[in-house]
């Protein structure tokens, strides 16, 4: 334990003498796997005891491929935590539609539009030149005039518009939300290791009081599948809860169906890259002049921001980057035209 909690601040102990910052470059354990590394760096135990189930819940059978910087990331982020104060979480009121809101009120709502797909990007002499757009019905088909593309999306959708492939594998997820009229325990964050139909309950009540959702206790129950023909990922949706709620039964005697108001499943089939050794070969560059046209960007889960685990924090780091290459290649195109810095006239489009 003492081996790993050091771990977790960066600190390197097996040759004697304390080194610090031994992990800060994580590409140096991209091609090294997390269970040979977990054994060397601290031992067998603590990977049999502790990261082992937790890997087995994430990844399933995918567990060997995993990248040991994958799990440096992950444990140097918890390993940020206050000595004193523990960990410190923060949670916006009122969710994360508040900060959507504020980015829709940025951006300017009238330049959004919703309910509308993008169905191709037009390329001419080797740069971006028009989106196409239409409703999900086929209707209203129409194409933009663009110099500049921003793609947000999963790598699929990329490659069905541009055709640029990406490698990177990805899991499925299925989660529910429980809403409950008592708490089911007083933890808000319990990861499951013995052998359940799911890998996690969050007891998001436990973070942010349940006054702040009219009194309800809201429970996360979540699960990760590697194939899409997984037994769980192929159960109804009735299948599932049932299986769920048996499981919760089981891990607490006190708890009783009766007190479960509403069960709401939802699955995503890529929900989360499965970050293998090698990883890194496969993301998908900000700037794709060189693999697809100039003026196409992307800011997908598949981008550099999204290295070594995803976050919200890494979509907002990728849209960041794209957004300073198109500012600093406006720049570069006013100097080559001789105007002024700045007067290249708006950016292009924005992110579809």
């Amino acid at each position: 334990k003492l081996r790993l909690g050091l771990l977790t601040k960066g600190v390197d102990v097996r040759g004697g003498w304390p080194e610090l910052g031994a992990y800060d470059d994580l590409r140096e354990y991209e091609d090294v796997p997390v269970e040979e590394f977990v054994v060397e760096h601290t031992t067998r135990g603590v990977y049999e005891e502790f990261l082992e189930p937790l890997l087995d819940a994430k990844f399933g059978s995918r567990k060997e491929d995993v990248s040991a910087a994958w799990f440096l990331g992950r444990v140097q982020f918890r390993g940020e935590r206050d000595l004193l104060r523990g960990e410190v979480l923060g949670y916006f009121d009122g969710g994360f539609g508040r900060l959507l809101d504020r980015l829709v009120d940025a951006v300017g709502r009238e330049r959004i539009e919703t309910g509308t797909r993008v169905t191709d990007v037009g390329v001419a002499d080797g740069r971006v030149a028009s989106v196409t757009l239409g409703r999900a019905d086929g209707t209203d088909e129409r194409t933009v005039e663009s110099d500049g593309v921003v793609v947000a999306t999963m790598p699929n959708v990329l490659e069905a518009l541009t055709g640029h492939e990406c490698a990177v594998d990805f899991q499925g997820a299925l989660c529910a939300v429980v809403t409950l009229s008592e708490p089911l325990t007083d933890t808000y964050w319990l990861n499951v290791a013995h052998d359940a139909p799911f890998g996690a309950l969050v007891e998001h009540t436990n973070f942010v009081p349940p006054e702040r959702y009219g009194g309800d206790n809201l429970l996360y129950v979540a699960s990760y599948v590697q194939r899409l023909d997984d037994p769980l990922w192929r159960a109804s949706d009735a299948e599932v809860e049932d299986r769920w709620l048996s499981e919760i039964e089981s891990m607490f005697p006190g708890f009783e169906r009766s007190s479960v108001e509403s069960f709401r499943l939802s699955r995503a089939p890529r929900a989360a890259p499965v970050y293998e050794r090698g990883y890194l070969d496969l993301v998908v560059p900000y700037d794709l002049a060189d693999e697809v046209a100039a003026g196409l960007y992307y800011a997908g889960m598949a981008s550099p921001a999204q290295y070594p685990e995803r976050s919200l924090d890494g979509g907002v780091v990728a849209g960041y980057e794209c957004a300073d290459l198109i500012v600093e290649q406006a720049d570069e195109a006013d100097e080559t035209a001789g105007r002024p810095v700045g007067e290249a006239g708006d950016p292009p489009v924005g992110g579809y």
